[in-house]
């Protein structure tokens, strides 16, 4: 019973701050907060004194009273601050460091009959595909590639005619690479963007 009672008691308010508002205008708004602020931290002992208009704080350690005036200056915390906060920070990240495009990369498997495998690897090379080997099954090879999205798009109709329907494929993500130089001849046309 005794051990119990001492693991309640209160920690030694071993370090104080004294801390005043930016302008008497403040007052009341401050006073209000130092209330709350001594009515949810029981450890901390707050002190007024009218005559200057300065608080003391006691606290168990300085980053107990750090946090105590974290909570007490407060911040703008709503969705549209954190919003332009991360825009702003987003934007600066970007003009300080050297940023890169990266493009979501798709893992392909087609499975074509032998007279069309050409073909296929073909149109695999020209949306920018790396063929990753070939392997044979019965009266098919199947063809592993890793190719961009974004060069995905419309690729189940440039399949099936270039093979007469008989070709199919399935795709899912590998991952991320860095874009490479745009193409003076093409116009920029990333499928997915992040807006800053």
């Amino acid at each position: 019973m005794k051990e119990r009672a001492m693991a309640d008691a209160p920690p030694p308010l071993l370090v104080e701050v004294t801390i005043e508002p930016k302008s008497k205008a403040d007052w009341q708004k401050f006073s209000a907060a130092l209330v709350q602020l001594a009515a949810d931290d029981l450890f901390l002992k707050v002190d007024v004194d009218q005559e200057t208009g300065r608080a003391l704080l006691r606290g168990a350690s300085e980053s107990h009273l750090g946090l105590a005036i974290d909570r007490l200056t407060g911040v703008d915390s709503s969705v549209l601050a954190f919003e332009i906060a991360s825009r702003a920070a987003f934007r600066e990240a970007l003009q300080k460091g050297q940023s890169v495009l990266l493009e979501p990369i798709m893992k392909v498997e087609v499975v074509t009959p032998e007279e069309y495998t050409g073909t296929v690897i073909g149109d695999l090379n020209s949306r920018r595909g790396q063929i990753q080997g070939q392997d044979l099954r019965t009266n098919a090879v199947v063809i592993n590639a890793m190719v961009p999205l974004v060069n995905m798009f419309g690729y189940v109709n440039n399949l099936r005619s270039g093979t007469q329907g008989r070709a199919n494929y399935a795709m899912q993500f590998s991952h991320y690479a860095p874009l490479p130089p745009p193409d003076d001849d093409k116009p920029f046309r990333p499928a997915m963007a992040m807006r800053a």
